[in-house]
């Protein structure tokens, strides 16, 4: 999925997921 997901919107759920 990663190759499908864009780098930007997928850095920003990590970044989400990481903070919450």
């Amino acid at each position: 999925t990663m190759v499908l997901v864009p780098v930007m919107p997928y850095g920003l759920v990590q970044l989400g997921a990481l903070s919450t």
